[in-house]
């Protein structure tokens, strides 16, 4: 399972907390971004 895979179904999950550590963190806001608007 690939790290969006994985990301999209915590979110459909609607786990209240994700940690996700990292040091890219406007590439992280990207892939949420897209992730939660598609989940709409």
């Amino acid at each position: 399972m690939t790290f969006r895979e994985e990301f999209k179904l915590l979110l459909r999950a609607r786990y209240s907390l994700i940690y996700i550590p990292t040091h890219e963190e406007e590439r992280l806001e990207a892939v949420n971004s897209r992730a939660s608007s598609r989940e709409r």
